[in-house]
């Protein structure tokens, strides 16, 4: 995933240990676009606090007759930064030359940046489990919060029924192997339900590596949604 963004209003944000695209349009003193020659280049600077440069990215020109420039950042680069408060510029360099520039808006020659931590990574989508899979009122063994790098251990099963009689029990086990015997499997969680509609909700928590859930009648029982992480 690359996040884009328009250097428009500060302070520019970067997050770290992710591919980041900037869109920047670089002006002169009087606000014109900037336009360069064959032997020049311009370069995004990032600078912390002491004023020491951190970070030097060559930029891309998009369009030449707006100075509309795009710069892009890795994970290894982002990921190189601390958090906090830092200012970046965008820097003219030819053979002999080196030469602030000004950026959108009223920034000036510099402009703030703040390092923040990175977005979360999308959701992983539930598990869906077809009724016809249950054998005997069972699921097969279904991966535990311990195998799916979740430290919380939270576990979730979403269950659509249409008047459902019936109990729902979850049982897990800790072993490396999916259990072969009923009796290896430990019965964590048991939920009745009377004549219940609609969607219901069964959590728990544990550091599991092996979940399965039984199910006393599989009439009524019409969508079984699962999550571990």
């Amino acid at each position: 995933m690359i996040l884009s963004q328009q250097a428009t209003n500060p302070p520019l944000r970067v997050f770290r240990n992710t591919d980041q695209k900037i869109d920047i349009l670089v002006k002169t003193i009087d606000r014109t676009p900037v336009l360069i020659d064959d032997d020049q280049i311009i370069n995004f600077r990032v600078y912390d606090r002491a004023n020491h440069e951190v970070i030097s990215v060559e930029a891309v020109l998009e369009n030449y007759d707006k100075g509309h420039y795009s710069i892009e950042l890795s994970k290894t680069v982002t990921g190189s930064l601390e958090l906090g408060n830092y200012t970046w510029a965008m820097v003219l360099v030819s053979e002999d030359l080196e030469r602030l520039l000004y950026t959108d808006k009223d920034y000036g020659a510099n402009a703030p940046l703040r390092v923040v931590e990175g977005p979360m990574p999308p959701q992983p989508a539930a598990i869906q489990i077809s009724t016809e899979s249950l054998t005997g009122g069972a699921t097969g063994a279904l991966k535990g919060a311990a195998q799916v790098a979740n430290p919380l251990g939270v576990h979730s099963l979403v269950l659509g029924l249409d008047n459902y009689f019936g109990t729902v029990t979850v049982e897990a086990t800790l072993d490396s192997d999916i259990p072969q015997l009923d009796s290896e499997w430990t019965p964590i969680k048991l939920v009745e339900y009377t004549h219940d509609f609609d969607l219901h909700h069964i959590g728990f928590v544990g550091n599991y590596t092996w979940v399965r859930v039984l199910f006393s009648d599989e009439i009524g029982l019409k969508t079984i949604s699962y999550r571990n992480q």
